[in-house]
């Protein structure tokens, strides 16, 4: 009979692996998860279910939902992690406006009002700089541009215009008297434009 003898050799310590999870900044974005492994016997491989393992311990473009990571060491010890993924609200930028009454004036005003997405907002009017106030006052007739950016630098963008009032115009139409002192002359005035 002839005999071996087999060495087996143990990790000296169990194969672990954890995930921190990065969640989705904007609505509608994918999130990320860094796993970190230890023990068991490296080298190790990571993936997401539904793809191929590789040796990156960073997965990014996972979608929101409910996940599943795995993370795999060279004695094909696998250690299984659920991780759940959450789009913030979508961002949502309505407004109300005051119009100008007159032709000429820059009294009008434009309220925003914003919602979803993650506090505390800032807005800036047609390129110009970002503030904290959502109400832009003494606007004159035209098209404006808004743009609203919560605290995690998501953006939404809103067109909208102040209508331009016509000026008022007066022409007035004559008729001389027939005779001098016959006080049958007339004048017409004819009014257009305005509101």
């Amino acid at each position: 009979i002839k005999q071996h003898s087999v060495n087996i050799v143990e990790p000296s310590t169990k194969f672990t692996a954890s995930p921190i999870v990065t969640q989705p900044l904007c609505n509608l974005q994918s999130g990320s998860a860094t796993i970190s492994a230890q023990g068991g016997v490296s080298p190790y491989q990571y993936w997401l279910s539904g793809n191929t393992p590789g040796s990156n311990n960073t997965i990014s473009n996972i979608p929101a939902g409910n996940r599943t990571l795995f993370a795999r060491d060279s004695f094909q010890c696998l250690v299984t992690m659920n991780i759940i993924l959450v789009n913030p609200p979508a961002l949502n930028l309505l407004h109300n406006k005051t119009e100008n009454t007159c032709f000429g004036d820059s009294v009008g005003i434009i309220n925003l009002i914003p919602s979803g997405g993650k506090r505390p907002y800032q807005f800036n009017i047609n390129a110009g700089a970002f503030g904290a106030d959502s109400v832009f006052r003494k606007l004159a007739a035209g098209n404006y541009s808004f743009i609203l950016r919560d605290s995690a630098g998501c953006e939404k963008t809103l067109q909208t215009n102040l209508i331009a009032r016509q000026p008022i115009l007066t022409t007035i139409t004559t008729t001389p008297e027939s005779c001098i002192g016959a006080k049958n002359g007339t004048a017409t005035a004819v009014v257009s434009g305005g509101t």
